[in-house]
């Protein structure tokens, strides 16, 4: 009978120590675990932590130097690891024992990314909290119209009063070639300086330069690495928007110049990436030109009124030098220098700080319509075909300026209305709406690298040695459990 109760003793007590041995066991397991994954969460944070500090301050963006990321992970997660000093003063025995071996960087998501797409995601985030919706959609209401009416990437008809014009129409009755960019070059002409300094009224400009170095945007040109940018969407129209709002908000222009850069005028680098602020206000001035010349003439022959004067000026030239068939090279010679000649008013008082409407009401043109009647007047009596519409009351323009006076006077009101007035920076905006965003991207990040360099000291920052994201792979090892990997994402 003792025999019985010895074996039935001693097959208990080796079921309850396997419970209580499995349970020890599971236990351990589960803190080694929990363990492992605070550590390594904590060694992921400590490198977040270590973000680049004036490039937070200044642009408001998060990225980490990934300069010894592996070395300082594994001492990290080290540091972590060990005794407390109590437990090894009592003599405590550490029953999960771990060590990291090893960690090696899987992947990884840069600031130039996708030229510029990691950058551009977070400039976004950053200002979209500080906007209103309302002043957003007011810049949406003008960019809008400024596609409608043609003007943008986009082939379209221009609809303005209640003609609607192709480019095709416009061209051909303008005999113009399109209106391309001019080159300039890096320094500018004793002419060009000249004019510049007209179109800014003899008012002093700044001629900061970037310094003699190889800009970000070349050394990415020759960089060939995969980019790890599958996370990221590609910008819609709304976060393009809200890019170009960041970029107003954090670089300086010429009505509004940033003291503490290497560039004052850095939104027009941006617009024409020239390496001093003269040659870059320069080309934004030779742009706003262009355009404004390109609106002006289309306005003025959207309007009948201006088109007859044109028509009745180049007829009565044509007849005046005897040749009639010129008469559409002259027509197409006054429709351009009338745009010209109000496109360079209309610089020079987006410099001054005045606002230009995108189609100008009647009293805002410099060159009025009554002063081509008056100069077509003494033409049309040179030749007798002109000196019988004399006589007949000479109807075609008293009626177009007469009787028309009070539909087009109520037509301007109503139109003046619904314009909205323009500035130096909103024409901007306008002019980098359309110029791609990979460009616009790689020139900030020229402007962000030369800053941070003079602004910190640091001769060698480089923006392609920060990250915004990392997946980090770990070999850990434990005295009772032997080798195992653990892999975690960490990032802003």
């Amino acid at each position: 009978m003792k025999g019985y109760l010895t074996i039935f003793f001693a097959m208990t007590m080796s079921l309850i120590l396997s419970l209580t041995m499995g349970l020890i066991e599971g236990a351990r397991y589960s803190a080694l675990r929990l363990v492992i994954t605070t550590v390594h969460q904590t060694a992921g944070n400590s490198i977040l932590g270590q973000y680049h500090r004036q490039l937070f301050e200044r642009y408001g963006v998060l990225f980490f130097e990934i300069t010894e990321l592996e070395t300082k992970a594994v001492e990290s997660m080290n540091e972590n690891f060990k005794t407390d000093v109590l437990g090894e003063l009592l003599g405590v025995r550490d029953l999960l024992a771990i060590q990291t071996l090893s960690t090696q960087v899987e992947g990884m998501t840069l600031a130039i990314d996708g030229k510029g797409k990691v950058l551009r995601r977070q400039c976004v985030q950053c200002i979209e909290e500080k906007l209103g919706i309302s002043y957003l959609q007011q810049i949406v209401q003008t960019l809008n119209r400024v596609e409608e009416q043609g003007f943008g990437k986009q082939e379209s008809n221009l609809e303005i009063g209640s003609r609607r014009w192709t480019k095709r129409e416009l061209e051909e009755q303008a005999q113009m070639s399109e209106l391309e960019g001019t080159l300039i070059p890096s320094t500018l002409s004793w002419l060009q300086k000249e004019a510049l300094k007209f179109l800014v009224d003899g008012k002093s400009y700044s001629t900061a330069s970037l310094p003699n170095e190889e800009r970000l945007s070349k050394r990415l040109a020759a960089m060939t690495e995969k980019d790890n940018t599958e996370f990221v969407d590609e910008n819609t129209d709304w976060e393009s928007l809200l890019f170009l709002e960041y970029l107003f908000t954090h670089t300086g222009n010429y009505r509004s110049p940033l003291d503490d850069g290497h560039l004052k005028y850095q939104m027009e680098y941006i617009l024409n990436g020239k390496d001093s602020d003269e040659t870059n206000l320069w080309e934004t001035a030779d742009k706003l030109l262009q355009f404004r010349t390109w609106i002006n003439m289309v306005s003025i022959l959207a309007d009948e009124d201006r088109v007859a004067l044109l028509k009745e000026v180049s007829t009565s030239l044509a007849a005046a030098l005897g040749n009639t068939e010129i008469e559409p090279v002259i027509y197409g010679v006054l429709l351009l220098i009338w745009g010209e000649v109000e496109g360079v008013y209309d610089v020079k008082r987006l410099l001054a700080g005045e606002s230009v409407c995108l189609l100008k009401a009647e009293e805002d043109w410099l060159v009025k319509s009554s002063w081509l009647l008056g100069f077509a007047t003494p033409l049309s009596q040179m030749e007798g075909e002109w000196k019988e519409v004399q006589k007949e009351g000479n109807t075609l323009l008293p009626l177009l300026l007469e009787e028309n006076e009070e539909r087009k006077s109520c037509d301007e009101t109503k139109q003046s209305k619904k314009e909205i007035d323009l500035y130096y920076a909103d024409y901007l905006r306008i002019l980098m709406w359309f110029l791609d965003e990979e460009e616009i991207a790689l020139r900030f990040m020229d402007i962000v690298e030369s800053d941070i360099r003079m602004v910190t000291g640091e001769s060698g920052f480089c923006l392609e040695h920060y990250a915004e994201r990392v997946w980090l792979k770990t070999k850990l090892s434990s005295d009772y459990s032997g080798e195992f990997w653990i892999q975690r994402e960490y990032g802003y």
